[in-house]
């Protein structure tokens, strides 16, 4: 069965919620076992994915009509290629309402490519709501709930999501938590994940910003904590494309 290809929508209903750092290490991930994935970085004007991944990154406004449709076209036009969207939370629901009203999500699986959409929650009852309410508005997208425990101590609200019944039954990610200082170095100019990934898959990265060998450890076990479960999604999600492909 030849593999399809994903266009992976991330998103959260508030601002700084890990939604880029969750980008980078997905991007990273996927560009060591296929090729490098088109990045669409819609944090206008910031821009933070297109300042790490100039060459295949566009940056975009969809809360206008022209971004909407460069965007989706993009994605149609390039059959083939896998795709990483950060989403800014303020156009969450109006992307996946852009989404169901064009019928974006059946068209993309007429060209080969699945949608697959990651949701970080807050804990709050807000977020549950609006993670339920993506569930009926794309119901042909698997879902991925993520916890991202990559927080300060009082930002951390947990266990609203769990028990909210319109929630049940999706995949889940759980960020493992990782220092403030951590975070710093990750986000120093020139710093790749791709020094960090067990040798092996590519060659690493060559010159980058100098990590102290203390913080190398940290660093390397908490990528394999969140890659693993990434492997894992990308495991459940291949085991559903077979299972689509023999009804």
């Amino acid at each position: 069965m030849a593999r399809r290809s994903k266009a992976y929508v991330i998103c959260s209903d508030r601002p700084r919620a890990g939604k880029t750092l969750f980008a980078r290490v997905l991007i990273e991930f996927l560009k060591r076992f296929d090729e490098m994935p088109g990045v669409f970085d819609t944090n206008v004007p910031a821009g933070d994915l297109i300042t790490l991944f100039p060459k295949d990154t566009t940056l975009l406004s969809f809360e206008r009509i022209r971004g909407q449709m460069a965007l989706l076209d993009a994605i149609i036009a390039a059959p083939g290629r896998d795709y990483v969207i950060d989403l800014s939370d303020r156009i969450t629901r109006l992307f996946f309402q852009t989404l169901d009203h064009v019928g974006f999500i059946e068209e993309a699986k007429t060209h080969g490519l699945d949608v697959v959409v990651f949701f970080i929650l807050d804990g709050s009852p807000a977020s549950a709501e609006l993670a339920e309410h993506l569930v009926g508005t794309v119901p042909k997208a698997p879902i991925v709930l993520i916890e991202n425990r990559v927080r300060s101590e009082t930002d951390k609200r947990t266990g609203v999501h769990h028990a909210h019944p319109g929630l049940q039954g999706l995949l889940r990610m759980d960020i493992p938590d990782l220092d403030p200082i951590f975070i710093n170095a990750i986000n120093r100019p020139g710093f790749t994940f791709q020094d960090f990934f067990p040798a092996g898959a590519l060659p690493l990265a060559p010159e980058g910003p100098a990590i102290p060998a203390s913080m190398t450890h940290e660093i390397r076990r908490w990528l394999e904590g969140v890659t693993c479960q990434i492997n894992q999604i990308h495991m459940e999600l291949r085991l559903e494309d077979l299972m689509t492909d023999r009804s």
